[in-house]
């Protein structure tokens, strides 16, 4: 999956208070035909899991990065930076909004550039499964196992409560993938995301969080 990366908070607006959730979930931008070209020229469907990746060369790798630093400057409109404690909010109203065309998204979460946390449809981690035409909210925890903190947070993560809920789904390019399906339940969302950015990233209870989402086409 295409990370999108993320920007500085000083260049983000702080949503803080109920009346300012209905700008929260502004719609973004479908992927353009710049997008579209990059993917369709430097991705391929894998052919076991059906899921995109990036082409297995390194002018591709480092073509997707450099593409991934421009589409970080294109996103700075659409990211917020998000109260953790009241994170429940910005699932309710995607879902309020985006459930009927159902397309497959990612929403991601982070407090830096790097992404910590996704929130993907479920067709994205599983495209031939049987909910793939099902709305609903999954949890992609990727841990990067050559970065020596992703790596200590791996840890700490297959000592906690809450890894039993998640299963690992994949590993691609030293990355540990795991997922939890929680469809429509929204409170074991919340309590799941908010509590391994806490006990597992090391987040405050009560910390700020960037979340932006986008749409991916099918192909």
């Amino acid at each position: 999956m295409v990370c999108v990366p993320k920007f500085p908070q000083s260049h983000i607006p702080t949503v803080g208070s109920h009346r300012m959730m209905k700008d929260i979930l502004r719609e973004p931008k479908e992927l353009s035909t710049c997008d579209n070209l990059v993917y369709t020229l430097f991705t391929v469907r894998d052919s076991g899991s059906g899921e995109l990746r990036v082409r297995n060369s390194n002018f591709a790798r480092s073509l997707m990065r450099r593409y991934s630093d421009y589409r970080f400057q294109r996103t700075k409109v659409s990211s917020f930076k998000f109260d953790l404690t009241n994170f429940i909010e910005y699932p309710k109203q995607f879902a309020s909004r985006h459930k009927e065309t159902n397309k497959s998204f990612v929403i991601n979460l982070s407090r830096k550039q790097e992404i910590e946390l996704q929130i993907v449809h479920p067709r994205l981690i599983n495209p031939l499964g049987d909910d793939r035409d099902t709305f609903g909210f999954t949890i992609d925890l990727p841990f990067n196992t050559e970065a020596k903190d992703r790596l200590t947070e791996l840890e700490k993560f297959k000592q906690d409560e809450r890894y039993d809920k998640f299963e690992h789904f994949k590993s691609e390019n030293a990355i540990e993938h795991y997922k939890c399906d929680c469809h429509m339940d929204l409170e074991l969302l919340h309590h799941l995301t908010r509590s391994i950015l806490v006990h597992v990233m090391g987040y405050n209870a009560d910390d700020y969080l960037l979340i932006d989402h986008f749409f991916i086409e099918e192909q």
